[in-house]
């Protein structure tokens, strides 16, 4: 079911939520991500489990955006079943795919999701029905999102863990990714003053 857009689902008890971050430019980075993504879906015993793919770019190539591919992949290649694969096309950046995948995650189990100067706004109640979230990315990226994970405290809300697709990226890239996380906290701080969306941010349902 959809509305405005978004997939309709109330998950009470969900447990496990694997989000794949998308990769534009495509290629073996991308679906090195989706290989990662299948097996840790299917590392995760029971039916208490989803996958968010997150992205709005258009992959390099062709006319969806990231979360589009990356879940026809996990759907037609992977076998997974399409109402356990939820789409995040509104993001951009590293740090919207992530925070609009927690929204997602949250709005699954019946809840939104509160970010404010004093945390997550949720009951202990509502943060116990999900247990952790699994992050994949590429393995030059997995500092910058730890890095948003920590600032964001997301130990607060459940277990997380970032996994590690392989890229095959020259070591250059992992150069460039460090040189960003240096300053990434000043970006952080700068954007959310600027936006303040995730205080107030609801979802359709």
């Amino acid at each position: 079911m959809t509305k405005s857009g978004f997939q309709v689902l109330m998950v009470r008890n969900l447990m496990n939520a694997i989000i794949v971050l998308g990769f534009r430019e495509g290629g073996e980075v991308l679906h090195s991500r989706i290989r990662e993504a299948a097996r840790a879906y299917a590392s995760v015993e029971g039916n208490q489990k989803v996958l968010v793919v997150s992205g709005g770019y258009p992959v390099d190539g062709t006319r969806v955006s990231e979360a589009a591919y990356m879940k026809d992949s996990l759907i037609k290649k992977y076998g997974i079943a399409e109402e356990s694969v939820f789409r995040e096309d509104r993001s951009f950046d590293t740090l919207d795919n992530i925070l609009e995948s927690l929204v997602i995650c949250r709005r699954l189990n019946g809840a939104p999701l509160y970010w404010s100067d004093n945390g997550w706004g949720e009951t202990p109640e509502v943060l116990e029905r999900l247990r952790k979230i699994t992050i994949v990315t590429s393995d030059f990226h997995v500092a910058r999102v730890q890095h948003i994970c920590e600032f964001f405290s997301l130990g607060d809300l459940c277990d997380w863990e970032v996994l590690s697709a392989k890229s095959g990226i020259e070591d250059s890239m992992f150069e460039k990714e460090l040189q960003i996380v240096d300053s990434y906290t000043a970006v952080f701080l700068k954007k959310y003053k600027k936006t303040a969306r995730y205080t107030i941010r609801t979802w359709p349902c």
